[in-house]
C-alpha cells in the first residue's frame, strides 16, 4: 500500500520521497494571475512573452488559451505551451471544409487523453452537425502511468484497446502524438494494425484538424467506407 499523501505512479509501483499531487483549479488560476504581470512585463522591455504556462493550467482554470502571437512562434510546443491554441485556429479553419453529409450513416471515436476531453467535445458536436455522423469523444483514463497523467501523448494501447471495445462505434481516429516519429508504434509497441485488430475497429491517425477533416471528407465520398 501507498501513503496517499505521497507521490504515486501505478506503473512503477513506487512512492516519491516528498508529496505530490495535482493542481486544482483554484490553483491553476491563481498561477495564471501570478504569470501574467511578468509576460506583460518582458513584452513591454524585450518583445517576447518568455514566460508561459502551460496549456493544463489554462484547461484546468476553465479560461481561453491567449492568442498564437503571445507564444512568440511557440518554442516550448513539444512541452504542451502552445498546442491547445494551434488546435483551436487549425481546426477553426479546417472545420468549414467538413462534408455536409455522409454518403452512409457511421459511428466514429475521437480518442484523446482526460485533459483534452472538454474541448475536444465541442469539436465533437460540431462533427455530429454532418448529417449521417456521429461523433463520439472516448477520453482514455491511462491506467499505465496513472490516471493524474492525462495528456494524450502518453496513452497506450493497452488502455486505448477496451475503450475502443465499449465505445460500439464502427471506425476510431487516434491522436497521432501517441505514436513514436515513424507512426508505427506505442509506448506499449502496440502498432495500428494490432490496435485495429484487438479493438475490432477500423483505426486512423491524426495529426491536427486539417488530417481529421481531410479523413472524414474521404469517407463521405466513399459508401462503403473502406480503409
Amino acid at each position: 500500500m501507498h501513503d496517499p499523501e505521497l507521490g504515486f505512479c501505478s506503473r512503477l509501483g513506487a512512492t516519491t520521497d516528498i508529496p505530490l499531487r495535482c493542481y486544482t483549479p483554484a490553483e491553476a488560476a491563481a498561477l495564471l494571475d501570478l504569470v501574467q504581470p511578468y509576460a506583460e512585463r518582458f513584452q513591454h522591455e524585450h518583445g517576447l512573452t518568455l514566460v508561459y504556462p502551460s496549456d493544463e493550467f489554462y484547461i484546468l482554470a476553465e479560461r481561453e488559451t491567449p492568442p498564437a502571437a503571445w507564444y512568440d512562434d511557440m518554442p516550448q510546443y513539444s512541452n504542451g505551451v502552445g498546442m491547445v491554441r494551434d488546435f483551436l485556429d487549425g481546426w477553426a479553419k479546417a472545420r468549414k471544409r467538413l462534408p455536409s453529409k455522409m454518403a452512409q450513416p457511421l459511428r466514429v471515436a475521437l480518442v484523446c487523453g482526460t485533459l483534452v476531453a472538454p474541448m475536444m467535445e465541442q469539436v465533437a458536436a460540431r462533427l455530429n452537425r454532418v448529417a449521417g455522423l456521429q461523433v463520439q469523444i472516448v477520453p482514455v483514463i491511462n491506467s499505465f502511468f496513472g490516471e493524474t497523467v492525462t495528456v494524450s501523448g502518453l496513452l497506450t494501447a493497452q488502455d486505448v484497446v477496451p475503450a475502443l471495445r465499449d465505445s460500439g462505434c464502427e471506425r476510431a481516429i487516434l491522436p497521432r502524438v501517441m505514436f513514436d516519429h515513424t507512426a508505427e508504434r506505442t509506448i506499449d509497441d502496440y502498432s495500428p494494425q494490432r490496435i485495429a485488430e484487438e479493438a475490432g475497429v477500423p483505426v486512423a491517425m491524426a495529426t491536427d484538424p486539417d488530417e481529421l477533416v481531410r479523413y472524414l471528407r474521404g469517407l463521405a465520398q466513399n459508401t462503403e467506407h473502406r480503409a
